[in-house]
């Protein structure tokens, strides 16, 4: 099988508060700004193209083999050198078929490895200015502070699979288990720049990041007749990210800030740990743990201390979906263990 894919995308969006507060009290438009209202526009366009082929074999309903191979092309790289070659494998084996037991009604055993590209963001590979709130007559403009790379191109993902899929007693209860080992490469990552150049960073293709592992499903249906079904599931899954490349002479960087750097938190990732490591203010402690207090009666503070990470240990859930005739009741419970997170709310409580 051979196929061409194209894809063309568009969005203009432009965002206006007031400036002074209301004119007039409890009336919520733009118009109604004492001071002249605040205006932003921002809008991109891209557009990529691909062309892919897969073959697919199989043996005795029991061996499946499918391999494919495709070509990806994208406007938001290098002009000269933004076609990207990927290709994936997949393999699966219905070892149940050679198994005598009652018991078993399925068992497959999978492995597969798989590239795809990944591509810079819009305009990241030449320069654009940022449109505000005009100066009297005149418009305003706003230069970015990373500088464009006209020589940016795609990075690959790679990720090897492995699982094994299993039920038993007429598919009444059954598990299914996948590993994942996955590395990005060649991700455009912005590097601090000469503060000469006018910027504050520069984009490069050079990060790497890996991560690893596991997923896992238990289903089952204790409850079935006529008049009556009963279907439980329980997943877990594990996902551990690391850093392990940024660019020579640089070992961290900060990739987010956003909305909570005003109150000294920043999101960062370090070369050789773990994905999202959180860094803000923490209170101090004497060397018997007692709180340090100011002279005002405030909590004394140390800036740009580790405060943990965000991702979670692990994950999952329970679903549950009990029918009775035409009546379904679904029922869904969500957990997770670790992961930082910053509130507001609980900040100013």
């Amino acid at each position: 099988r051979v196929g061409y894919g194209a894809r063309q995308f568009r969005s203009i969006s432009t965002s206006a508060s007031t400036s002074g507060g209301l004119a007039i009290p409890d009336f919520y438009t733009i118009a109604n700004s004492v001071d002249k209202p605040n205006y932003s526009t921002y809008r991109t366009n891209n557009s990529g193209r691909s062309v892919y082929g897969s073959v697919s074999l199989g043996y005795d309903s029991m061996l499946y083999l499918d391999g494919s191979y495709r070509l990806d092309w994208s406007s938001t790289a290098d002009a000269a050198n933004n076609r990207i070659e990927t290709y994936s494998l997949t393999g699966s084996f219905l070892f149940d078929r050679l198994l005598d037991v009652d018991a078993i009604s399925f068992g497959k055993l999978r492995a597969s490895y798989a590239e795809a590209p990944i591509f810079p963001g819009t305009y990241a590979t030449s320069p654009t200015f940022s449109s505000g709130t005009a100066y009297g007559s005149l418009a305003s403009l706003a230069v970015p502070n990373t500088l464009a790379n006209p020589q940016l191109t795609g990075g690959i993902r790679e990720e090897t699979e492995l699982g094994l899929e299993m039920r038993f007693l007429d598919n009444r209860l059954g598990f299914d288990f996948t590993y994942f080992d996955i590395t990005d490469s060649g991700l455009p990552v912005a590097v601090t720049a000469d503060a000469a150049t006018g910027y504050s960073g520069l984009s490069v293709n050079s990060k790497i990041t890996s991560s690893t592992g596991v997923e896992v499903m238990l289903s089952g249906t204790p409850v079935l007749t006529d008049d009556l079904r009963w279907d439980v599931s329980f997943n877990f899954a594990t996902l551990e990210k690391m850093l392990d490349f940024i660019y020579d002479g640089i070992d961290r960087i900060n990739i987010y800030g956003g909305s909570i750097s005003w109150s000294g938190l920043k999101v960062t990732e370090i070369t050789g740990e773990e994905w999202g490591m959180l860094y803000g203010r923490q209170r101090k402690q004497d060397a018997d743990g007692n709180w340090i207090y100011l002279s005002s009666g405030n909590h004394a503070y140390e800036n740009n201390q580790l405060l943990g990470n965000i991702m979670p240990d692990y994950t999952g859930g329970i679903t549950s979906n009990l029918t009775y005739k035409n009546w379904d009741l679904a029922i869904g419970i969500d957990f997770q263990e670790g992961g930082l997170y910053h509130s507001v709310t609980d900040m100013f409580s």
